[in-house]
C-alpha cells in the first residue's frame, strides 16, 4: 500500500575491539550492511559521549573509526548509529579497555620489514591482485610471535599460556590483543639467509601461497627476528579466481624442494624430490566455498606432463584451492599450458586455461 514504510533488514557480524587491548591507537569497526538495494547513507559515532569521525567503507561493509590521538588507559564506551536510505536508523553499543602499558604509537618499520612488503607486493602484482598495506596492530602481533618463538625455542602457530612472552594462543587472539577485530591468517618461515628468501619459501609452498593469493585489498603485519619470519594478514572479501603462476607469467622456477609442513606430497607415495614448481588455483566466491569435480592437466608442446593434483576431495588442507605439482622438474625456457575445471559450492562450473614460461636459467 502506498505510503507504508519499507522494511529494512540489517546484517551485522564482528564489531570491536571489545577486550582489553595493548595498542592505544587501535581503530574501531562494526561490520554491518543492509540487504537488497538499500545502502548506508549516514554514520554517527561517539566515544564516551564525545562525537568522533566515522566512515562507512562499502567494500568492507563496515563502519571504520580511526582515532586521531591515542586513547587514554581505561574503559571506553562506544555508540555507533547507521542510517539506511536516509530513513531507518540502527544503533550498536559496546565498550573496550586500553591497558595501562598500551603502546601509544604505530610501529616503526625496519629495512627488512619494508623489504618483505616490497617483495610481497611484487608477487601480488604478478598474479593480478591488489597490494598489501602495513597494519600496526598486525605488526605488533607478528613481532610478538617471533619473539615468543625465539625465546621459547618453539616453531608453530600456537602459543602456550604461562610461557614467557605469551600474547595469545592463536593468531587471531594475538591480533585481537592489539585491537584487531577481523579474522586473520598467519604464515611462518624459519632459517633463511635473507628476508627475501624467507618470503620466497612461503610463496613457493602451495598451502602458504593460497593465503597470499586472496583477490581483495589486504593488510599485513610483518615480524622478523633472527631467521624467523611471521606474516599476519587479512583481505577484503572479494570474489575471483586467482592463478599462480599467472597467465603469461615468465621466469617461473623449474623445481620445488618441498619444505612445507604439512607436506602436500604426503598424499603421493611415489613422489620424489625435487618436483616441478607447484601451480595453484584459488577460487573465492563464498565464505564456505568448497571446490568439487576438479579436473586438471598440464601439457608441454601438446604432450601431457605427469602431475599430482591435490583438491578439497583428497586433501584436508584445501577448501577453495587446487594444487598441481609436476612429478619432476620443469624444462627451462619452455611454455606450459594449464587447464583446470571445477564446480563451486553453488554448482557453477568454472574453467581456466592459460600458459606460462619457465626461467631460462635454473634458480639456486
Amino acid at each position: 500500500m502506498a505510503g507504508q514504510p519499507v522494511k529494512v533488514r540489517l546484517f551485522s557480524r564482528s564489531f570491536g575491539p571489545q577486550n582489553t587491548i595493548e595498542y592505544a591507537r587501535a581503530g574501531l569497526r562494526w561490520e554491518v550492511w543492509p540487504d537488497g538495494s538499500f545502502e548506508v547513507t549516514k554514520v554517527e559515532a561517539t566515544i564516551d559521549g564525545n562525537p568522533i569521525d566515522a566512515l562507512y567503507v562499502s567494500s568492507q561493509r563496515a563502519v571504520v573509526i580511526e582515532p586521531a590521538e591515542p586513547f587514554e588507559p581505561g574503559t571506553h564506551n562506544v555508540e555507533v548509529k547507521v542510517t539506511v536510505n536516509n530513513s531507518s536508523r540502527f544503533t550498536k553499543k559496546w565498550s573496550f579497555t586500553i591497558a595501562p602499558n598500551a603502546k601509544k604509537e604505530a610501529p616503526t618499520y625496519s629495512t627488512p620489514q619494508n623489504e618483505i612488503l616490497t617483495i610481497l607486493n611484487r608477487y601480488r602484482k604478478t598474479i593480478g591482485t591488489p597490494a598489501f598495506t602495513f597494519d600496526g596492530r598486525l605488526t605488533f602481533a607478528a613481532t610478538g610471535h617471533t619473539e615468543y618463538i625465539l625465546t621459547n625455542k618453539e616453531q608453530g602457530h600456537f602459543q602456550k599460556p604461562g610461557k614467557p612472552l605469551f600474547i595469545g594462543e592463536l593468531p587471531t587472539d594475538r591480533a585481537a590483543r592489539f585491537g584487531w577485530v577481523m579474522p586473520a591468517w598467519e604464515s611462518l618461515a624459519f632459517k633463511f639467509p635473507s628476508a627475501g628468501e624467507g618470503l620466497r619459501t612461503l610463496f613457493d609452498s602451495p598451502y602458504h601461497r593460497v593465503s597470499l593469493m586472496m583477490p581483495g585489498t589486504g593488510w599485513v603485519g610483518v615480524g622478523i627476528r633472527a631467521e624467523t619470519l611471521c606474516l599476519i594478514g587479512w583481505n577484503e572479501e572479494v570474489a575471483g579466481t586467482v592463478l599462480s603462476p599467472a597467465a603469461d607469467e615468465t621466469d617461473v622456477p623449474l623445481s620445488w624442494s618441498d619444505q612445507e609442513r604439512p607436506d602436500p606430497l604426503r598424499l603421493w607415495a611415489k613422489a620424489s624430490r625435487p618436483t616441478g614448481y607447484p601451480i595453484v588455483v584459488a577460487h573465492h566466491g563464498n565464505q564456505n566455498e568448497r571446490l568439487q569435480q576438479v579436473t586438471a592437466t598440464l601439457t608441454l608442446n601438446g604432450k601431457a606432463v605427469p602431475i599430482f593434483v591435490n583438491t578439497p576431495s583428497n586433501d584436508d588442507q584445501l577448501t577453495n584451492a587446487v594444487v598441481i605439482i609436476p612429478e619432476g622438474p620443469l624444462v627451462k625456457n619452455s611454455v606450459y599450458q594449464v587447464s583446470v575445471a571445477f564446480a563451486d559450492i553453488a554448482g557453477n562450473r568454472v574453467e581456466k586455461k592459460w600458459s606460462f614460461r619457465t626461467e631460462v636459467t635454473a634458480s639456486k
